[in-house]
């Protein structure tokens, strides 16, 4: 990092002559020192007023004037690199964090969504309940359909660490947006399957069973 720091000083010589003449001689030096880093290498660049002499040093070294601009051009350039090298990998780290937090948060939130439908489809396979399915266009339409819905989640279950190992972000949205909706329409068709198996059974066994999955 350039840190570039110029200040002035005030230098007084005083020089006493013989108490005979009682004078005094005073020399005044002003002094300009700029200073600046680069690549954790100091430049100093001295000026002062006594007959303009300038001074140059490279870690408080003395130098050349030709050799301090060109050391100070080549600490300057590797510090740019550098600078440039490290945004760019902050880059790719940044981007590598998301890739890798995106596909990982779908992938969860996919595998939340298909506990939800394994959970709603427990309930509809009770053997209490089964002779009560009451399948629509709005839930499910049909027996084969929900079995072919289980064996989908199945399926999907299993691809899941190949999807966040091989980073497949977009098959995984494809997946939860797909099966998004059927927790809800599961959890609809377990209801009113409910309520026609209250309204048809009178076996009592039965009865006690719903009570205890209605329940849970």
């Amino acid at each position: 990092m350039n840190i570039k720091k110029t200040f002035l000083t005030f230098l007084s010589i005083t020089a006493l002559c013989t108490n005979q003449t009682q004078t005094a001689t005073i020399k005044t030096t002003l002094i300009s020192t700029t200073e600046q880093s680069y690549n954790n290498m100091k430049f100093q660049h001295i000026i002062k007023s006594d007959q303009l002499a300038e001074e140059y040093f490279v870690n408080d070294i003395p130098v050349l004037e030709d050799d301090y601009y060109q050391k100070m051009d080549n600490a300057e350039q590797i510090e740019r690199e550098q600078k440039r090298e490290k945004d760019i990998e902050q880059r790719r780290q940044k981007i590598e964090f998301t890739v890798n937090a995106q596909n990982k948060i779908t992938a969860k939130l996919t595998l939340q969504t298909i506990e939800q439908i394994e959970a709603a489809a427990s309930k509809l396979q009770h053997p209490a309940l089964t002779n009560y399915i009451l399948f629509s266009s709005e839930t499910v339409p049909s027996q084969h359909e929900l079995e072919e819905l289980v064996s989908v989640i199945s399926y999907v279950k299993r691809e899941i660490p190949k999807l966040i190992e091989t980073r497949d972000t977009p098959r995984l949205e494809f997946y939860e947006s797909k099966l998004a909706p059927y927790p809800e329409k599961l959890e609809l068709l377990f209801r009113s399957s409910v309520n026609e198996a209250i309204e048809k059974c009178d076996n009592t066994s039965n009865l006690k069973e719903l009570l205890e999955l209605v329940a849970e």
